[in-house]
């Protein structure tokens, strides 16, 4: 089954320097990554409730691996694979909702579209 979650981002820019991020990620019913957010999590919530449960979310992303930014080896969604079979084709591309950008696979931009909004 296809879920998500929040991961964290290690960017490096161009004069080396590094920042990390929490950002959320979409996985195919294998386990693959087919798309993350663009930009970092925004923290806030309408309750102190829902903001502590929103961080405790965010704080199981630091027992996972790391992902760096622009290293991501995008899967599948699963949907109309229209890739024929080329398990090493790596056919990206970027969503943008108006307000986030979605970075991932797109064989099936209909998919991912569907996904971004889904998360509006």
């Amino acid at each position: 089954m296809s879920h998500w979650n929040h991961r964290v981002f290690k960017e490096v820019f161009d004069d080396g320097e590094e920042q990390y991020s929490v950002r959320e990620v979409f996985y195919n019913d294998d386990g693959g990554i087919y798309a993350h957010m663009e930009t970092p999590v925004d923290i806030a919530a309408e309750s102190i409730d829902a903001l502590r449960e929103y961080l405790q979310w965010c704080l199981k992303s630091l027992d996972q691996p790391i992902l760096e930014i622009g290293k991501v080896k995008f899967e599948s969604d699963g949907f109309d694979d229209f890739s024929n079979g080329n398990e090493e084709a790596e056919i990206t591309g970027t969503i943008d909702t108006g307000d986030e950008k979605i970075s991932g696979w797109n064989v099936n931009m209909d998919d991912l579209e569907n996904l971004a909004g889904s998360i509006k």
